[in-house]
């Protein structure tokens, strides 16, 4: 029923967000993206679906070595930081990611390694 409203033109917004979390949630990560893209051509503001779209990039890296995910999040920093009153949470979960992001490969390098200090 929905891919014939969206077939027809006739989907709305909250169509293609529902769409998108039922993808996102079935692990089908293109057709997410594709979903929540759909929404912010017709809603460039539209703050959630950037953050979806932030998501989805991030189960696609989920650790995050490839950094797919951190222009994303980047995007949603800008946006949310308009009102980050209104957007703390969204605020909160992309500089969570960033920070993850920066850290992470620190923490591959700095692995001990067994043989230092022996003679």
């Amino acid at each position: 029923m929905l891919n014939t409203k969206i077939a027809s033109g006739q989907a709305t917004t909250n169509d293609y967000m529902f769409l998108g979390r039922v993808y996102y949630k079935n692990k089908q990560f293109g057709k997410a993206d594709t979903a929540f893209t759909a929404v912010t051509v017709r809603e460039p503001d539209n703050l959630q679906a950037y953050v979806w779209i932030a998501n989805t990039y991030s189960s696609m890296d989920p650790d995050s070595k490839l950094g797919l995910a951190e222009p994303k999040f980047r995007t949603v920093i800008k946006m949310a930081r308009v009102d980050s009153v209104a957007h703390s949470k969204e605020l909160h979960d992309a500089y969570s990611y960033m920070g993850h992001t920066i850290s992470y490969p620190t923490r591959i390098m700095k692995k001990p390694n067994p043989t230092s200090g022996r003679s």
